[in-house]
């Protein structure tokens, strides 16, 4: 197998000082430690913020227990951290990227965590041949089918699209608005609950996309209700508190879909979420719950099982290898069954994670499932 299998960005960023950076042999840059470094590319700070710092919980955790267990190939894990800020555009996160490459030992990364930064940064991934990267969280095909060492945890959300828009269309939901957004994520998001809907003979009353960046979206909320839709589905992440605020001053009494949801968006929304059903994945083992909740004093929140299990596949497939080659590591890895604590975990073809959504409704501040 090829390691390069195609990139779907083209040369977007290549030209840029990182995919200048060229990696030691594994071997030789393990060798003059006594730890075995995972870098954390991770969205500490800003719309994501909740996530990575989900996500760099769930590998402190990880890292404990695998530490206590004696380490991986006789050596302690330890995290080399790096603030991604997804959300602020390719350029924080190339240059975070370029800080972590900068660390010869570090050839095992988890991250990023949105797709807004995973995008821009996957073709400099693909250049680099001695550094697999695992995100816990990037929900879009191209990423981690840019190349075979780029791999992902999180399935791909426009499977739990097209769900949601079955699950709106059985319930009678027939006639629904998108509020969706020109991000690459957001709109696939909502390209994909159209197309389901239209072919299940459902009807969109109206399309509304939005910039990123765009602080103020009264009007388009203003067209969603005068369309006077049976639901509304929210495929754009970055609004969709202030679209449902909105919404409800102006008196939208239907019901409400989101393809996720989080606990920074319940709050920012002020009660306007409540009742809004969302798609997700079955709730991490109640093993790894007790676990987090020992180390840190609360429930583990999104993305932490997922961070999780990324640390402890490597750890995994390391102790049990026979070689340490990347290409060796990638095809070990590819073949992975691992009972994680986010679920099953088997990497298909082009190492993304296929797992059925799960429905959930927001009452106050828990998320319940929905039968």
């Amino acid at each position: 197998m090829q390691l390069l299998r195609r990139s779907a960005l083209g040369t977007l960023v290549i030209g840029l000082c990182v995919g200048t950076v060229m990696l030691t042999n594994l071997t030789e840059a393990s060798a003059d430690s006594d730890t075995l470094k995972i870098g954390a590319l991770l969205c500490l700070s800003g719309d994501c913020a909740e996530w990575g710092n989900n996500s760099l919980k769930g590998m402190q955790l990880a890292t404990d227990e695998i530490n206590q267990a004696g380490g991986v190939l006789g050596k302690q894990l330890s995290l080399v951290v790096q603030d991604s800020q997804d959300a602020g555009g390719g350029a924080r996160i190339i240059s975070a990227l370029r800080e972590l490459l900068l660390n010869k030992n570090v050839h095992f990364v988890v991250g990023p965590t949105w797709s807004v930064g995973g995008l821009p940064i996957a073709p400099i991934i693909a250049q680099q041949r001695e550094l697999i990267v695992i995100s816990p969280s990037v929900g879009v095909a191209k990423f981690n089918e840019t190349s075979d060492n780029i791999f992902n945890l999180w399935p791909h959300d426009s499977y739990a699209s097209e769900g949601l828009a079955r699950f709106a269309f059985a319930h009678g939901w027939k006639n629904i608005a998108i509020f969706s957004g020109n991000e690459p994520w957001v709109q696939q998001q909502g390209d994909t609950f159209e197309k389901e809907l239209i072919r299940l003979g459902g009807r969109v009353t109206i399309k509304v996309e939005v910039n990123p960046n765009t602080t103020d979206i009264s009007s388009e909320a203003l067209r969603i209700a005068s369309s006077k839709p049976d639901a509304v589905f929210y495929a754009d992440v970055y609004h969709m508190a202030q679209a449902a605020r909105r919404l409800r001053d102006l008196r939208y009494r239907g019901a409400q879909l989101s393809i996720l949801m989080d606990d920074t968006r319940v709050h920012e929304a002020n009660g306007a979420l409540e009742g809004t059903f969302f798609a997700s994945y079955p709730e991490s083992k109640r093993s790894f719950q007790e676990a987090f909740q020992k180390r840190f004093g609360a429930k583990p929140g999104i993305t932490a099982d997922t961070a999780y299990d990324a640390v402890q596949l490597y750890a995994q497939v390391l102790n049990r290898a026979t070689s340490i080659a990347p290409r060796s590591i990638i095809q070990d890895l590819l073949k992975t069954n691992y009972d994680g604590a986010s679920g099953q975990v088997v990497f298909d073809t082009y190492g993304g994670v296929v797992r059925a959504p799960s429905f959930f409704i927001v009452r106050g501040n828990e998320f319940q499932p929905v039968d």
